[in-house]
């Protein structure tokens, strides 16, 4: 839903927590954190 949301450039639906990074914008950065936290575990 992340990436939907960037690509669209349709992030209402997210607040403020599909900002991962906390730069005040959604972009590619926000799906590397996204995926770093999953591989993570």
């Amino acid at each position: 839903m992340l990436a939907n949301c960037i690509l669209n450039d349709d992030c209402d639906q997210f607040g403020n927590t599909g900002d991962l990074n906390g730069d005040g914008v959604y972009n590619v950065l926000d799906i590397v954190a996204l995926v770093n936290i999953i591989l993570e575990g």
